[in-house]
């Protein structure tokens, strides 16, 4: 795209962008130049193709020697409500025969898997709440005298 004589964005409203920019906390230190750019590409990129659309309609002959066309349209595909799909019901293949098929090639149906399942999550849960490091001391201390109390704090929790 060329970018030559394309208006871009004016000094004022870089300053309106960046103060608005600079209000929130996760950018007010961010060097906004790299996103300034950006703005502006995407302006003068918007910019272009409202003048080529423009001249395009009125076969402007001046701006675009050639005669020109653009592919139709595309229709927009009409969103279905609740974002479902409907899909296509094959009468030969019921419900009670493809769920068979579900659980014969999934594991997570089986007791013995929901059950190990549940086991894990109960253990992880229980290993969450117990204090695997002991931070409490803030005093300085010997290295030897750190890792005993580490390692003592571990052993309580493994056994």
């Amino acid at each position: 795209m060329p970018k030559h004589d394309l208006n871009h964005l004016d000094h004022k409203q870089e300053k309106r962008i960046e103060t608005l920019v600079k209000n929130t906390k996760a950018m007010k230190r961010e060097d906004l130049t790299e996103y300034l750019q950006t703005v502006n590409d995407d302006y003068e990129r918007t910019m272009n193709k409202i003048i080529f659309d423009t001249h395009l309609v009125n076969n402007d002959q001046d701006l675009i020697p050639h005669n020109l066309s653009l592919p139709p349209k595309a229709d927009k595909e009409e969103v279905p409500e609740y974002g479902l799909i409907a899909l296509p019901r094959d009468n030969s293949q019921d419900f009670t025969e493809t769920f068979k098929e579900f659980c014969f090639s999934s594991l997570l149906v089986r007791p013995e898997v929901i059950k190990s399942l549940d086991t894990i999550t109960a253990e992880n849960n229980r290993i969450q709440k117990l204090e695997i490091f002991n931070f409490e001391d803030k005093h300085v201390m010997k290295i030897e005298e750190y890792k005993h109390i580490q390692e003592s704090a571990t052993h309580q929790v493994l056994y």
